[in-house]
């Protein structure tokens, strides 16, 4: 049986796609790499702010409260209802 083999150009193109699965493969590991340091760092920065934003408001609330006692507040008007306990 005579030997078959691809052209030089055929090989060439081959190897290209070959080598462009191997580099995107290659990139899609990056990323993924990037992304594990990534989002559990931006998410812990995001629950940090979240927890402190929370415990601002907590102690706006109380200084409103000492301010104007047990009150309802409008957050579109600013207007105040007293709250009855």
């Amino acid at each position: 049986m005579a030997e078959k083999k691809l052209t030089e150009e055929q090989l060439q193109k081959l190897q290209g796609f070959q080598n462009k699965a191997i580099n995107i493969e290659r990139s899609i590991g990056n990323l993924h790499l990037q992304l594990n340091k990534l989002i559990p760092s931006q998410m812990s920065q995001l629950e940090d702010s979240y927890e402190v934003n929370i415990k601002e408001q907590n102690d706006f609330s109380k200084e409103l409260e000492e301010e104007y006692g047990p009150v309802s507040v409008n957050i579109q008007t600013g207007e105040l209802t007293d709250i009855e306990k």
